[in-house]
């Protein structure tokens, strides 16, 4: 390859630059400020403070750290084509691309956490609560911590012939794998299927096999899942099932209606989280799998440079978008993200 044509394929890979720019202006705002409210709304709210929302709010606050604290760099790192602090050949680098992606790989190991506790909650309702006690949850989330920052260790203290494996990539602008020959090569096609392939196959697995169940458990009763058809609420409906939980004594066919309320109260909550974690996940997927596919692709380390950017900077969003998601399926998180930014509102605009 001449000069000419490698001065002008670096020019296209500097120009490209910018589509990571926005993407990571976008993800710092949104995502340290969608997860800074999530977080605020949790501690609000106790009623929002179940099992399954401890697991939310501890992908919440590692998107938030990614957002706030490790996206900064990465777009600092573009803007500048060079790592900002203490030069490409820096510890700082390798320690940036270390932090970096153990953030990522303990955000997926919360949202295995997430389908575990659903699918325990439906497959095996008799020992949840005995799975998610207060231990139990505290062992979850202390694992989520350790995990990746256990697997990633040897690839930041260990060296490929002098030269350290994670550092800063000149052919990217960002901090990543940069020698990954050998064994080394071997192992950062382990740490991909263990933290992105095999969560993707065990998510699909796992959610298949839950919806299977739930038809199989709630098709004779409605002619299919709950959510494929309408309630049958109404004012006298819930101030029966109000009154039946208040032990107010009924008559047989209000007793028959209260409970059935209260049955089919259950079902549209646990639609509901499950709802909510599926589309959670189906995201994930859905950012990480064009990450995965190319790095793991025999010759990947030949593939124009932009192809990796693009990849890379799909992934970004996985630290902003879950907000808008529990906006979209949470009605509770819904109405308090909506006093919040009101109160917010009112204080900047000096009307509170």
């Amino acid at each position: 390859m001449d000069v000419n044509s490698t001065n002008s394929s670096l020019s296209a890979i500097a120009d490209f630059r910018y589509i990571g720019i926005v993407i990571g202006i976008v993800d710092i705002i949104l995502g340290t400020m969608g997860n800074i409210l999530t977080i605020v709304v949790f501690s609000r709210i106790s009623n929002l403070q179940s099992s399954f929302n401890i697991f939310i709010i501890n992908l919440a606050i590692i998107d938030f750290l990614t957002a706030a604290f490790m996206m900064p760099f990465n777009v600092a790192g573009y803007v500048q084509m060079n790592w900002p602090i203490g030069g490409p050949d820096s510890l700082s680098a390798s320690i940036q691309a270390y932090v970096y992606f153990c953030c990522g790989y303990t955000s997926i190991t919360c949202f295995m956490l997430i389908t575990v506790n659903r699918f325990i909650s439906v497959m095996f309702p008799k020992h949840y609560k005995s799975l998610f006690s207060r231990c139990g949850i505290l062992v979850g989330l202390v694992s989520s911590w350790l995990i990746a920052p256990a697997f990633l260790l040897p690839v930041l203290l260990d060296s490929a012939g002098g030269l350290p494996i994670i550092g800063w990539n000149q052919k990217q602008f960002l901090c990543t794998f940069i020698h990954v020959t050998g064994k080394w090569r071997t192992y950062m096609q382990v740490l991909r299927v263990l933290f992105q392939f095999l969560p993707i196959v065990t998510m699909i697995v796992l959610y298949s096999l839950m919806f299977w169940r739930l038809k199989r458990k709630w098709g004779d009763e409605n002619g299919g899942l709950p959510w494929e058809k309408q309630s049958k609420n109404g004012p006298d409906a819930v101030e029966l099932m109000a009154m039946n939980e208040r032990g107010v004594k009924l008559n047989e066919d209000e007793a028959k209606e209260a409970r059935r309320q209260v049955v089919e109260r259950k079902k549209l909550t646990e639609k509901r989280l499950l709802t909510v974690s599926v589309v959670i996940c189906c995201t994930f997927v859905l950012l990480f799998l064009p990450s995965l596919i190319v790095n793991l692709i025999s010759g990947s380390e030949n593939l124009d440079p932009r192809v990796h950017m693009v990849a890379s900077n799909i992934t970004w969003l996985n630290s902003c978008v879950n907000p808008f998601i529990y906006v979209m399926l949470n009605p509770d998180f819904r109405m308090e993200y909506r006093i919040i930014l009101k109160y917010l509102w009112l204080k900047i605009t000096c009307k509170l």
